[in-house]
């Protein structure tokens, strides 16, 4: 897989949950030779199981492997379980692409000793389905080409302040969906929400057209449990909304909630 004239090399992907898969098979079909891409997961039974039934299982190594070989790894891992990253022997040369919630890349990389970008994917269902956004900081134009490789818009970001109120906003999608299952009209509530927040006006539009119409519960469900995790931002979100917030509250809850991650991180 190239971007312009760069070849990526390996790539790896540690912790492929429901991101992390999507990500690693969005990379192998725009391109990367299967020999080139490594997974780890978190151990999870569960999560091995949809590794293979989606056809990576042969991709399937160890965080040790991946850390040694891989010039990018994406880190695709919760708030709450990314401190082993800090004792992994990475290669010098490598960049770390982490889409951890409220952990920034100076944080990441003063203890990795290793060069560091935050990045925030959409769901997974918006990826691959070719409407994936993911903002990025600080701005690095080798990972910019990687995700733009793999069919992403990118938004460069000036500072991690900005990351935790995108981060909030990138979960709407899951917010619409649930508004479907209550039978709530959102149409006033998208505009509210860029007056609230109009740094994120485009990203809020975004997520406006992102967000599919699904006519079975079951269907709005299982997208509403690939985009939230225990305790995640989606999740709080999520919450606050089914419990009689509007769509602006419950943002506001979600932004709250990625400082609180990012203060307790420090």
């Amino acid at each position: 897989m190239t971007a312009g004239k760069r070849d990526f090399g390996r790539v790896g992907v540690i912790g492929a949950g429901h991101l992390g898969a999507t990500l690693a098979l969005e990379i192998l079909k725009h391109g990367l030779p299967p020999e080139r891409l490594l997974i780890s997961t978190g151990g999870s039974p569960g999560s091995a199981e949809r590794l293979r039934v989606t056809g990576l299982g042969a991709n399937i190594t160890t965080n040790e492997q991946i850390a040694a070989s891989c010039p990018f790894v994406f880190a695709t891992l919760r708030p709450s379980g990314w401190d082993f990253l800090t004792k992994l022997e990475f290669t010098e040369n490598v960049t770390i692409i982490s889409t951890i919630a409220g952990v920034s890349a100076s944080r990441l990389g003063a203890l990795t000793g290793r060069r560091c970008v935050h990045a925030m994917p959409s769901g997974p269902d918006t990826i691959s389905s070719g409407n994936g956004l993911c903002a990025i900081f600080p701005s690095e134009p080798t990972v910019s080409g990687l995700l733009r490789a793999i069919g992403m818009q990118v938004v460069p970001l000036t500072s991690e302040e900005e990351m935790q109120e995108f981060t909030a906003a990138v979960c709407l999608p899951a917010v619409a969906v649930a508004a479907q299952s209550m039978g709530i009209d959102l149409e006033a509530q998208w505009g509210d929400a860029q007056r609230l927040f109009p740094s994120l006006a485009s990203t809020i539009h975004w997520a406006r057209t992102a967000a599919p119409e699904l006519s079975r519960e079951i269907d709005r469900q299982a997208y509403i449990g690939r985009m939230a995790t225990k305790g995640g931002i989606t999740e709080i979100i999520i919450e606050s909304f089914r419990a009689g917030q509007s769509m602006s509250q419950s943002l506001v809850k979600g932004v709250a909630r990625c400082r609180e991650i990012a203060q307790s991180s420090r």
